[in-house]
């Protein structure tokens, strides 16, 4: 994933497929304008209810772990600078929505569609018994 920084805005100029729960490592790595010069440089990552704060490494880091822990979310990331008494800030960047764990569903697969309808009706009951 790469992200541009100008003054006070982020751009996405090449976004991932984040999976839920992948345990293969997100790099995001940031461009900065010369206005970022001297500053030391943190990255926020929001995705659902977690929020984590980064600090980045030549201008790199990777999507925390905490943020891919929930699917059907999607993944915004905003930029924090210091430069001694100064303070800088961008608004949220918003990469793509994290793609949810197939294997999270009811032991990992699928019921048949027989074995759908045959819930329903056992949850319905007897058609008859009630008039249809």
């Amino acid at each position: 994933m790469k992200i541009n920084v100008m003054d006070t805005w982020a751009a996405i100029t090449k976004d991932d497929t984040l999976r839920q729960n992948s345990t293969k490592p997100y790099e995001v790595e940031f461009t900065f304008s010369e206005g970022w010069e001297g500053y030391t440089k943190t990255a926020i990552f929001e995705a659902g209810p977690a929020s984590v704060i980064v600090a980045l490494t030549e201008d790199r880091c990777a999507v925390p772990t905490e943020c891919l822990k929930h699917g059907s979310v999607k993944l915004q990331i905003g930029i924090y600078g210091v430069n001694g008494e100064e303070r800088k800030g961008t608004i949220w960047c918003l990469a793509s929505m994290i793609i949810p764990d197939a294997t999270m569903n009811m032991g990992g697969s699928s019921p048949s569609p027989d074995d759908i309808y045959s819930e329903i009706m056992a949850a319905i009951g007897d058609l008859a018994a009630a008039g249809f």
